[in-house]
């Protein structure tokens, strides 16, 4: 029994690897070429797997699409930490921190994935995920910072999300240039440190 649990793990990380090379060459082509320009063959030759391999684990183009917007917010999700048990200034420092902590590990995977994102419109059903998650997170924002006193929390909150996204649009463009320790420090004072004087 030991040995088929053993079995069990081992196939079930290979399974994960094999999926993390199939979306990995498919935000590299959906990047590059653009979604429509894909096709399965290309993702398997990419990836360096089988045809039939991938619709293993996808049904079709569309689901590999899903589940990168999929991985994409799982990182959200993380910096997030959603139902975090602390004082909403903590919340809001633990968030700002979890984004930049993640930043240069996902550098690589965000460079891809933007022009991925800028294609996602065309797709009711990425839509539909993108607006779900992003809402979770500003309304997150926005009930910090009521609890925090901001009076137009709502609107501030929304500004607060569009200073986040561009701090990771910016560290996916200029890499080292980003003045990365500077902005970190920049978006604590504005809404941790000096919160009591919005």
């Amino acid at each position: 029994m030991p040995g088929y649990f053993l079995y069990s793990l081992q196939f079930e990380e290979i399974r994960e690897k094999s999926k993390e090379k199939i979306i990995y060459a498919a935000v590299q082509l959906f990047s590059s070429v653009g979604y429509f320009s894909t096709s399965v063959s290309n993702i398997a030759q990419k990836a360096g797997v089988s045809k039939g391999l991938i619709y293993n684990y996808f049904e079709s183009k569309e689901s590999v699409l899903e589940s990168i917007i999929e991985k994409a917010f799982e990182e959200v999700d993380l910096i997030f930490n959603f139902g975090e048990k602390t004082t909403p200034r903590k919340r809001l420092e633990n968030i700002i921190n979890r984004l930049f902590d993640n930043l240069p590990l996902q550098s690589d995977f965000m460079r891809m994935y933007l022009p991925v994102a800028m294609q996602v419109r065309r797709f009711e059903f990425v839509q539909a995920i993108t607006n779900a998650k992003l809402s979770r997170s500003r309304k997150e924002l926005q009930d910090i910072l009521k609890e925090l006193g901001y009076e137009d929390f709502e609107r501030e909150a929304y500004a607060l999300a569009c200073l986040l996204d561009g701090v990771i649009l910016n560290h996916a463009i200029l890499e080292d240039d980003f003045p990365f320790d500077q902005m970190r420090e920049f978006l604590l004072d504005k809404y941790v440190f000096t919160a009591d004087k919005k």
